[in-house]
């Protein structure tokens, strides 16, 4: 018999900075931003009429903006995924229209028939030398001639449909690692062989790691539930340390060694968070449209720039957290978890989704419990313990408001 109870506080500061409209125009839809540095900033507008710019450039760190029409991308078709720049090109992915690059910072643009990215978006990219890797649906292209000829390969042969889209992709050491809707994987040869890493701990991040991204030798990543960080990529018992919990959708972008801005996306809403201290620790900013679906946050030496619909905000750099909005303490949980024959049950305090997920010692979904919303009060859920080997697993509980892992014996 496993009887444990948990007591989690959470608390949240929603700050204002000073964010900037800057354009280019009014009621743009910015689906995307490259800032090439010292005030230089491309521009992507989603899908537009025949008659309307496709591209803005920015020479004064968004003051003033130039209309780029007629420049090769595809009119019906947005850019939303990674730009790279990579041996005196620019590279991007229109959604479901392969791979373009521009050789001219941006003005024209050329779809690259080198790659065919089987028809889907190229998500992600990683260089090493002579060696491009562009990640997109089941598998990559690679290139060891700096982009003049690709070969297509996958990650783990038989899983291409659950590793799904190669959402990031991410070098460090010598070593490129792959986020995916599988989990991570890395590479010591740069996309010959691939590993899986870091899912079988009990605080694993889990499947569909949305971004990832390192400040020295301190890993960050995001997923569909939170962001955590690593000092090792989860190649340890406990690596992993949960930081945010996060509504679905959630994108960061490191601004220095220090900064992280954080974009969660759920149901058409955003909200953005700050970490001034490597990702410890975050606050909620809000921006001065705050109903504005964000699609990208980048930055330059001076400003940290955020981009969706109704055009692009900056605020500069360095600014701190002023002005604190709201300050709230929720106490959601004291969630007590037990089993006993076939039922499990559990205690909770505030109004909340529900999600329990227990995993065996190889990462594997064992049981999965959802409810959207449930009230104050102490619940049971039925399990088959038949279905379970005497051992241990770790049980996983989400709410709305609390995040939880632990490890549980069964008899």
């Amino acid at each position: 018999m496993f009887k444990r109870s948990i007591l989690i506080l959470c608390s949240l500061a929603v700050f204002a900075f000073s964010w900037e409209f800057i354009g280019p125009e009014d009621n743009l839809e910015i689906t995307n931003l490259y800032c090439f540095g010292g005030g230089h900033i491309l521009a992507f507008v989603g899908e537009t009429p025949d008659d309307n710019p496709l591209l803005f450039r920015s020479r004064d760190y968004g003051d003033t903006w130039d209309s780029i029409t007629d420049c090769g991308l595809p009119r019906v078709y947005s850019v939303e995924k990674q730009i790279f720049s990579y041996n005196n090109r620019l590279y991007c992915g229109p959604t479901s229209q392969s791979l373009y690059f521009s050789e001219d910072s941006g003005n024209t643009w050329i779809k690259d028939s080198a790659i065919h990215c089987g028809g889907n978006n190229a998500y992600s990219f990683a260089a090493k030398d002579s060696i491009l890797l562009v990640g997109t649906y089941g598998f990559f292209s690679r290139s060891t001639d700096y982009g003049k000829t690709y070969k297509d390969y996958i990650l783990i042969p038989g899983l291409e449909h659950d590793i799904g889209a190669v959402f990031c992709l991410m070098a460090f050491r010598d070593v490129v690692y792959a986020g995916t809707q599988y989990g991570i994987f890395a590479s010591k040869d740069w996309g010959l062989t691939w590993e899986k890493r870091g899912m079988n701990q009990p605080n694993a991040p889990g499947a569909t790691i949305t971004a990832l991204g390192r400040i020295d030798t301190v890993f960050i990543l995001s997923n569909y539930a939170a962001l955590y960080r690593s000092y090792d990529l989860g190649l340890n018992e406990n690596s992993w340390i949960y930081t945010l919990d996060t509504e679905y959708y959630a994108f960061f972008h490191i601004v220095d060694s220090s900064q992280i801005y954080v974009r969660d996306t759920y149901q058409g809403r955003n909200h953005f968070y700050y970490s001034s201290d490597t990702g410890k620790t975050y606050q909620e900013f809000s921006v001065t449209n705050p109903e504005m679906y964000c699609y990208k946050i980048d930055n330059d030496d001076k400003y940290v720039y955020i981009a969706g619909l109704g055009g692009i905000y900056r605020n500069l750099k360095t600014d701190s957290p002023t002005g604190i909005i709201e300050k709230k303490m929720v106490e959601n949980a004291k969630m007590l978890i037990s089993f006993d024959k076939n039922s499990m049950k559990y205690l909770i305090q505030q109004s909340s989704s529900v999600e329990i997920t227990i995993y065996n010692l190889n990462g594997q979904i064992t049981f999965n419990y959802k409810y959207n919303h449930i009230n104050p009060g102490t619940f049971a859920v039925n399990f088959k313990r038949h279905n379970f080997s005497s051992g241990f697993y770790f049980c996983r509980i989400k709410t709305r408001y609390s995040h939880a892992i632990y490890k549980i014996v069964i008899p």
